[in-house]
């Protein structure tokens, strides 16, 4: 899957997760500047990742995927389909 598509699918499912819109988390969307993204969000978002995407994030990890951009370059590497 290329990147964009990865950041499309990282944006749909913090949306989801927050119960907002796609466009109100974009594809740029951080947990700092985005309505309803914080910590309990946060773990409930990582979990929604690992299990629609049948990914396993580490706590090293966990800590720097706290934006649109980070998660879809995460979900790259560890799942390049």
């Amino acid at each position: 899957m290329q990147a964009s598509t990865r950041r499309d699918q990282a944006a749909e499912i913090v949306a989801r997760v927050l119960r907002l819109e796609v466009s109100e988390v974009g594809p740029d969307g951080r947990m700092d500047v985005t309505p309803k993204w914080d910590s309990l969000a946060q773990l409930s978002i990582l979990t929604a990742i690992e299990q629609e995407c049948g990914v396993s994030i580490e706590p090293e990890d966990a800590v720097e995927l706290t934006s649109v951009p980070a998660l879809a370059e995460f979900l790259e590497k560890v799942s390049p389909q």
